[in-house]
């Protein structure tokens, strides 16, 4: 008697839902099918993130990535080849709102665990409040080997409205490395109610001597999706990756023969709660609201940004006709010697 393994059966896909979502990604969705296993899926092209299949191979959940407006095809594969396909509309999100908001940077272990912090990190934790949170009020506490620090500055993303801005805790030591610190950051209203606090553990990694003031552009790991992608653009990563002081100006070549009129500059979100691509005016508190302009200097024309903090960003082809200034002669693109930093 001779057993023979069973043939690999074609994925099939049924539906999926929500069947729309906004161009800047990141939104959650569940496939039904059969034959899923192992699948991996595509929307229009583009690779779908944090995708998990049940136990039955019925189900998948994912999560769409960025795309130019209007329908796609989204199909699971496995190795027994490629499924048929299911639509998907995406559509440019509602003027002007904020899509996301980074909760923490660096990283924490909840954002994202494969995210190690330096020994000079600046620790900073989001705060919102429907109220004016007083300044005064705001409070951090650094446990780390048993030993506990105090500390705590506030820093509104806009100045002058305290409803939203940032604790920035900077150490009064170095961290530990290997260290496993946990950061617990409070507040209270202009009125005097307290704010639940927010606690954020990091693992210290590596040593890192550098200034908040002392920003770089360096080569980033993850590009933006080609169908949004300015060509001949390159995505660039800054750091230190935290928040500033006070706004930082970045300059992002314009890519040769490319109109920055017609650009917008994109920014990847890396934290677990809201992976993704993103414009960068929908990325709340990080533009600083009528700072970008276009600058030409050593024959080189520059889309020029203020930002609040640090992020991976790369210029792409506009969503909604936005314009970045007037339009410049285009001449050939410099080649910066930039390499990759890695936050492991």
């Amino acid at each position: 008697f001779t057993y023979v393994a069973p043939q690999p059966v074609t994925p099939t896909l049924t539906s999926i839902s929500p069947n729309s979502g906004s161009t800047a990604g990141g939104t959650a969705v569940t496939l039904s099918g059969t034959n899923l296993a192992g699948a991996s899926v595509s929307f229009g092209g583009s690779a779908a993130t944090g995708v998990s299949v049940n136990a039955g191979g019925t189900q998948i959940t994912a999560t769409s990535p960025a795309h130019a407006a209007g329908a796609v095809s989204v199909t699971a594969t496995t190795s027994a080849g490629t499924s048929n396909a299911v639509t998907f509309t995406y559509s440019e999100p509602t003027g002007g709102q904020s899509t996301i908001m980074e909760e923490v940077l660096p990283y924490s272990l909840s954002a994202n665990s494969s995210i190690l912090v330096a020994s000079d990190s600046v620790l900073s934790v989001r705060l919102t409040n429907a109220n004016q949170i007083d300044p005064a009020s705001v409070r951090a506490t650094l446990r780390m080997n048993n030993r506990q620090y105090s500390g705590g500055e506030w820093r509104p993303t806009t100045p002058g409205d305290n409803s939203d801005g940032w604790v920035m805790y900077v150490p009064s030591r170095t961290l530990s490395l290997g260290a496993l610190i946990t950061l617990t950051v409070s507040a209270k209203t202009m009125q005097g109610e307290a704010i639940p606090p927010v606690i954020q553990q990091f693992r210290v990694s590596r040593s890192y001597s550098s200034s908040p003031n002392d920003v770089q552009l360096v080569s980033a790991s993850v590009s933006l999706p080609s169908d949004l992608a300015a060509r001949g653009s390159r995505a660039y990563a800054m750091r230190p990756m935290e928040v500033f002081n006070e706004p930082e100006t970045i300059q992002i070549p314009v890519p040769s023969g490319s109109d920055p009129a017609q650009l917008e500059i994109y920014y990847y979100s890396d934290s677990s709660l809201h992976r993704g691509w993103y414009p960068g005016t929908e990325v709340g508190g990080w533009i600083v609201p009528g700072s970008q302009t276009v600058v030409r200097e050593d024959r080189q024309t520059y889309i020029e940004v203020q930002v609040n903090h640090a992020g991976t960003l790369q210029l792409g082809n506009a969503t909604q006709g936005g314009g970045s200034g007037d339009d410049d002669d285009d001449d050939d693109d410099d080649d910066d010697d930039e390499h990759d930093e890695s936050d492991d």
